[in-house]
């Protein structure tokens, strides 16, 4: 899991529109894939001042060159707490959990915002990352989806549909702040990216082998808890 340029400046954008504060869940500690300088230079194109609490570089297991860690990236955004969860210990996650399992009472309404960056697509019960999520949450928290599409194959074991996460959320009555579909090539740190704002029909032009080929799709959700909920059929 890892946050590029391009997915960086949506999150940048994300804190533009609506600011982060608080605590952030990441499910999959998130490698970057950029450095300090880099990471300033980005948040000038969207008018962010990052906080002051961003550190230096680090070199992180896996990773050939020196990039911003993880917490510095999420305080840079605004969060004054970084926690991660993972089902293994190997990257030194906060929390140590199968999604798949219901998370421990400790955990219910604890977190502002959960980041998934590309985690539940390697959970076999979907459905239980939903419920952990909503738990997890508090009431007006965020969940930030940054999820595969067509075209990653073997990558995990499900590629998405933006309905899914549209229909999910207006469900449960959860107040949608954006839900783009983003297309990129297999060098998506280095070329740009095409990225569609999502409403349903938008797609059905192109839902049949209407995209270039060659090219990767993913999919960008932000969605906020409500207290109105509706924990029914599609929980």
């Amino acid at each position: 899991m890892g946050i590029s340029r391009g997915g960086a400046r949506l999150l940048l954008e994300e804190a533009r529109q609506w600011p982060f504060h608080g605590s952030i869940l990441q499910l999959g500690r998130q490698h970057l894939f950029f450095d300090k300088e880099e990471y300033t230079r980005l948040a000038a194109l969207h008018s962010i001042v990052l906080s002051t609490a961003v550190g230096g570089n680090v070199r992180r297991p896996l990773l050939s060159d020196a990039y911003i860690d993880d917490g510095s990236f999420f305080a840079g955004l605004g969060f004054s707490q970084v926690e991660s969860m993972d089902f293994s210990n190997d990257e030194s996650p906060t929390y140590v959990h199968d999604l798949n399992s219901p998370i421990p009472d400790n955990l219910v309404s604890k977190f502002d915002t959960v980041y998934d960056g590309g985690t539940i697509e390697h959970v076999f019960d979907v459905r239980s990352v939903f419920k952990n999520i909503f738990d997890m949450l508090k009431v007006g928290g965020r969940i930030i989806h940054s999820s595969p599409s067509s075209n990653h194959v073997d990558h995990g074991f499900y590629m998405f549909s933006p309905t899914l996460f549209f229909d999910y959320y207006v469900c449960n009555k959860y107040k949608i702040h954006e839900i783009q579909l983003i297309q990129y090539s297999a060098n998506h740190n280095d070329e740009p990216w095409s990225i569609y704002d999502y409403d349903p029909g938008c797609l059905d032009a192109l839902s049949f082998g209407g995209f270039d080929r060659g090219k990767l799709l993913a999919i960008y959700v932000s969605a906020e808890k409500t207290a109105g909920l509706n924990l029914g059929p599609y929980s």
